[in-house]
């Protein structure tokens, strides 16, 4: 895993000097975090930084929805929403999930979340 700034994504995705191809969307959580439980959250997400991406999670989510079959397995290596997950996990505040997968649609379309804000990639 790795951190990026908002604005790579926004302006130079990848050095190609484009932003990244899909939706970014910013969210809050409802009812608001108190700053104490917000804290513990970054405080858990720097440390799982640490841990390496998952390569192969998209994968087995793609095997998932296709096949109807395959496990999540908690092997401590990350997708981007299953960091998000397990940071509010961490604090008692667990996404619904229709399966055993953590993919960014899912916390998206959770009751607890507030859409802010939507940005969609576009060529000019």
């Amino acid at each position: 895993m790795r951190l990026a700034p908002l604005s790579k994504y926004l302006r130079d995705y990848h050095g190609k000097n484009r932003p990244y191809k899909s939706n970014i969307i910013i969210a809050r959580i409802h009812p608001e975090v108190d700053g104490a439980r917000l804290n513990h959250v970054v405080s858990f997400g720097m440390d799982e930084l640490t841990k390496p991406y998952d390569n192969f999670e998209i994968m087995r989510i793609g095997i998932h929805i296709l096949f109807h079959i395959s496990r999540r397995t908690c092997d401590r290596k990350y997708i981007c929403s299953e960091l998000v997950y397990e940071c509010f996990n961490n604090i008692g505040i667990p996404f619904r999930l229709p399966d055993e997968y953590v993919s960014p649609d899912n916390i998206c379309q959770d009751r607890q979340m507030q859409m802010q804000m939507k940005m969609q990639y576009r060529i000019i």
